[in-house]
């Protein structure tokens, strides 16, 4: 898989490119953990209700069960300080629920915050990057073989504009199409060239492909 380019210019551009993907992506990343901690930070208030609470309706049932020893009245005494524990105990548990929500409340709003920026970042990456791994890798893979130099050039003759095209000689698809070896070998290095790649090692390969379609063209003899 061929996933950068193999000229420095076209290198470069993929480097920087993807290092600002990245970088992007870190960022709303660190966003996404800073919102979710300024969230978080609304937990400490719901801990300290919780523990005071908590404590005070200990606290409270405690001093009942002192007050229940009392002789004749001790039931009656101790009755107002078990309801004030049970109250305590209910405000203990809303500070434990409200901690939870909070904590949840900040891992969906971290969320949300990277959430969409990521998706825009890879998104982008994959829609400016896959397409070229996609060429780049057919290309690479054609430049080594028999023909492929021989369809690189067809290629150049579709995509390439024809100042590139005309660039190279007066008739680049004439040349090409009788099997002028050093046309088709001019062609196929265009395209790779707009791909960022160097020649492959397919000189010998081209000639022989070229010579193979210009005798293919020729009409047959009587």
């Amino acid at each position: 898989m061929k996933i950068y380019a193999e000229r420095p210019a076209r290198l470069v551009r993929q480097i920087v490119f993807d290092a600002v993907v990245v970088g992007w992506l870190i960022l709303w990343w660190r966003l996404g953990h800073a919102v979710n901690d300024e969230a978080d930070k609304g937990m400490t208030g719901a801990q300290k209700l919780q523990t005071s609470a908590s404590s005070l309706s200990g606290n409270l049932t405690d001093a009942g069960q002192r007050l229940r020893k009392v002789p004749l009245v001790g039931d009656t005494l101790q009755e107002p300080f078990d309801k004030s524990a049970g109250a305590a105990n209910q405000i203990s548990v809303a500070g434990h629920d409200l901690g939870v929500g909070l904590d949840n409340l900040g891992n969906l709003l971290g969320l949300l915050t990277m959430l969409a920026p990521f998706l825009f970042g890879v998104a982008l990456w994959a829609a400016v990057r896959l397409p070229y791994v996609r060429r780049a890798t057919q290309a690479a893979k054609l430049r080594a073989t028999e023909a492929g130099m021989d369809v690189l050039a067809l290629r150049a003759l579709q995509h390439r504009s024809a100042a590139d095209l005309f660039a190279i000689s007066t008739g680049p698809a004439a040349g090409w199409r009788v099997g002028d070896a050093d046309t088709t070998k001019a062609l196929g290095e265009l395209h790779l060239r707009r791909l960022g790649l160097k020649p492959g090692k397919a000189e010998a390969i081209v000639s022989r492909a070229a010579t193979a379609r210009g005798a293919a063209a020729q009409p047959d003899e009587a």
